[in-house]
């Protein structure tokens, strides 16, 4: 196969490179200069904060669920599932975690009657932990059957 080589292509009019390495210092003036949308993050000190944070939330939740208020638990296990799966993804037992008190409670509030839609995101919640202790733990660990009869009771 033939090719066909364009001479006006801006590349093949270029001179070639006449670059030789050494061990001179690259003058501050040939450092590209970086804007703040693209300076790296210090990654590891925002994982951190960001983990106390839902850390945080995860304690609000269960003081909140302690003393009966269902909705609020509910906002800060969310909150808590969202910031976890973001830093530490879907697969992780603490994300499980989350899902699972999301489900119990879920599963516990006695807000008025219950719909087809309250045991369905109850049944999802309980899935999802199920599912991510069943890759994380192996399916004859303890907390993967705790989660095992929580989807079976969401079924009832």
């Amino acid at each position: 196969m033939d090719t066909i080589i364009n001479k006006e292509d801006p590349i093949l009019q270029s001179p070639p490179p006449t670059s030789v390495i050494s061990n001179k210092p690259t003058p501050a003036s040939k450092i590209p200069k970086y804007t703040s949308s693209t300076t790296p993050i210090p990654v590891r000190r925002k994982k951190e904060t960001l983990l106390k944070e839902a850390s945080s939330y995860c304690s609000k939740g269960c003081s909140e669920w302690k003393l009966k208020r269902a909705d609020s638990a509910m906002e800060a296990f969310t909150s808590a599932l969202s910031i976890l799966e973001t830093i530490l993804g879907t697969f992780h037992l603490l994300t499980a975690k989350t899902y699972f008190w999301i489900g119990f409670i879920l599963q516990k509030s006695s807000s008025g009657e219950k719909t087809e839609k309250h045991y369905q995101r109850c049944l999802e919640a309980f899935s999802m932990a199920l599912r991510i202790r069943l890759r994380m733990c192996g399916s004859k660990h303890k907390s993967t059957e705790e989660a095992r009869q929580a989807v079976r009771w969401a079924f009832r």
